[in-house]
């Protein structure tokens, strides 16, 4: 019997059989999870772009070491006096009712880091030429694909920025419409992108062609990009947050990301107020989730967003501290307690899970923002809209100093045992990504449900005053959530509000995976 090889579960079929594809060519877990991603940039066009950023979580297994590789995006050029390219508009998010203003056009931009970041990992950790890494994404380019539908109504949520710029039109609409499921979405320039990166490397973007039409396209039309920003720009190599449960060894994105840090913050506190002891999808445990939830926040408004003094509160004292005042609320109806944060939207992001054979690991986090609506001449490179997002600009647009990287919510997640990676995990969706996590990680580690299950189990969210609950809780747990005073929002059907939490597993020296079916997920076993 033939041993296998690896696992890679996706955002969509096409960008896990790009990382299969690797892994069957002899390639490891870092060669799948780029060729995977570079994939992603047209079968998942709205969630991933060669123009944003993110983050890869690692265990190298010949070395049995973990790390974080930071490629995320950093603040260009402050504006030289002309006028910028800055555009207001408002994001729909399909049946959460939900809109939010963000702002689009070349000015928008950050300076990306994936044309480095996934060069860099594939480069130095590797086992395939970069050529054969990034062909199933170039082939793939100049023939087409398939529109999912999944991925049609990805396109009509984000309307206000895949129209606008022609270029944009062109790609996602025919004539007036949104190309409909089954139409034929081809980017042959991205492809020529591609294949460039293969053969130039970091060089094609940091003082190549690449680089040029990207400075160009900026100076010409009010942005802030330059090429002292592509030239100046490096990747993070960062050790993991790590914290420990029995056994496991969980670890995930460190400062300055958040994402991360509340990661550590609710599972510890889901220790504290016993949520493992409760009846799986009884109304007492989905408030126990929803009450980790709102008080990891509040946690977060009170040290002031700053990941640092965030890393700090895991001293026993603060959360006991912490956990008692979410279990005294437990006495007052959901309304009155502390507010939970606004709700906000998800700007496009996808996840990649990787296991191989030799004991690698990756779970990769990526994101364009909201997209900035324009593609970068003759490059079919989509950008990101990362200085044009209120979230990652507290003190208003255009203030962070340049050079300074972005902070980020993405919390890849590796959990080890017996300093062997077993899962792989992480998740798009915004400040919902947590939650997600949360709810993926309590069903499978501590309940014991079958990966398939726990990924795709029903979630909820707290957000903006309102419980957002997904269909398949027992009606009479949902029933009791409403008379503890819990506004509802209740959907007809699982969403991909609630985020995609591909998840790649090993179990008894058996490789598996699970793909989130709200973001049209998929595995493939190799």
């Amino acid at each position: 019997m033939e041993k296998t090889r690896g696992v890679v579960a996706a955002g969509s079929r096409l960008t896990a059989e790009a990382g299969a594809a690797m892994l069957q060519n002899g390639g490891n877990a870092f060669d799948a999870v780029v060729a995977s991603t570079m994939m992603s940039f047209l079968a998942e066009s709205t969630l991933s772009g060669l123009g944003g950023s993110g983050f890869a979580l690692a265990f190298e297994a010949s070395s049995g070491k973990s790390f974080v590789l930071d490629f995320f995006s950093v603040a260009p050029r402050q504006p030289c006096g002309q006028e910028l390219d800055f555009h207001r508009v408002e994001c729909g998010y399909g049946t959460s009712g939900a809109e939010e203003v963000v702002h689009i056009g070349r000015a928008s931009s950050a300076v990306p880091g994936n044309p480095v970041g996934l060069l860099e990992l594939q480069q130095q950790y590797g086992r395939l030429p970069i050529r054969e890494v990034v062909a199933p994404a170039v082939a793939a380019c100049r023939q087409g694909v398939e529109l999912t539908p999944e991925q049609a109504l990805n396109n009509s949520i984000y309307r206000a920025v895949v129209t606008h710029t022609p270029e944009m039109q062109t790609f996602y609409m025919v004539d007036t419409e949104f190309k409909t499921a089954g139409s034929l979405m081809r980017l042959p320039e991205l492809g020529d992108t591609l294949e460039l990166l293969a053969e130039e490397g970091t060089r094609a973007f940091r003082e190549g062609d690449l680089g040029r039409r990207i400075v160009e396209d900026q100076s010409s039309h009010g942005g802030l990009i330059s090429f002292e920003d592509l030239r100046c720009y490096r990747t993070v190599r960062r050790r993991p947050l790590q914290f420990a449960e029995g056994k496991r060894v969980f670890l995930t994105n460190p400062p300055p990301s958040l994402g991360g840090t509340l990661i550590r913050l609710s599972r510890m506190l889901r220790s504290k107020v016993g949520l493992a002891g409760l009846r799986a999808f009884s109304t007492d445990e989905l408030e126990r989730i929803a009450e980790i939830m709102r008080w990891t926040e509040i946690a977060r408004h009170e040290h002031g967003n700053d990941p640092d003094r965030l890393s700090a509160l895991s001293v026993d004292g603060y959360l006991s501290e912490l956990a008692g005042r979410l279990m005294a609320s437990l006495g007052l109806p959901a309304g009155e307690r502390p507010p939970p944060a606004p709700l906000k939207l998800a700007p496009s992001t996808t996840q990649i899970s990787v296991l191989d054979a030799d004991g690698n690991a990756v779970a990769l986090t990526t994101s364009p923002g909201y997209l900035a609506g324009y593609f970068v001449p003759g490059t079919g490179m989509s950008m990101n809209n990362m200085m044009g997002e209120p979230d990652l600009n507290p003190d208003g647009f255009h203030r962070i100093p340049p050079g300074t990287r972005i902070t980020s919510m993405m919390s890849p997640t590796l959990v080890l045992e017996d300093r062997a990676p077993v899962l792989s995990t992480g998740s798009g969706g915004g400040s919902r990504l947590r939650g997600a996590i949360l709810q993926t990680l309590h069903r499978h580690l501590d309940r014991g449900m079958p990966l398939e299950e726990a990924v795709n189990s029903p979630r909820v969210h707290l957000a903006g005053g309102t419980l957002h609950v997904e269909p398949g809780f027992p009606d009479q747990a949902v029933e009791g959530l409403a008379r503890r005073g819990y506004r509802l929002n209740r959907f007809e059907s699982r969403d991909l509000y609630f985020g995609g939490t591909h998840t790649a597993c090993r179990r008894n020296g058996q490789l598996t995976g699970a793909g989130d079916a709200r973001r049209e997920g998929a595995v493939c076993l190799v």
